[in-house]
């Protein structure tokens, strides 16, 4: 049963895509992954876009617990640039 209010955001399933790529510059990476799997053309259809960090506790970011600030700039430079 659909809750009422509740979208349907896709019509069909879709296929996740996972990248995995090591380093230390996590701008880097970030912006390397979006480019590889091409997001501006998935993008481009969209009128809007959540850039939602996993900030659930408050602790530092090199523990791996919560988004590390520079995978999220990466990413706004990556649409900034697209």
């Amino acid at each position: 049963m659909k809750a009422k209010g509740v979208k349907k955001l896709m019509s069909k399933p879709s296929k996740s895509v996972v990248f995995v790529k090591k380093g230390k510059d996590g701008k880097k990476l970030a912006y390397e992954c979006l480019k590889e799997m091409k997001a501006e053309e998935i993008l481009a259809k969209k009128e809007k876009i959540l850039i939602k960090p996993n900030i659930t506790v408050a602790r530092q970011a090199e523990t791996g617990i919560t988004t590390h600030p520079s995978i999220v700039e990466g990413t706004l430079q990556y649409l900034f640039d697209h």
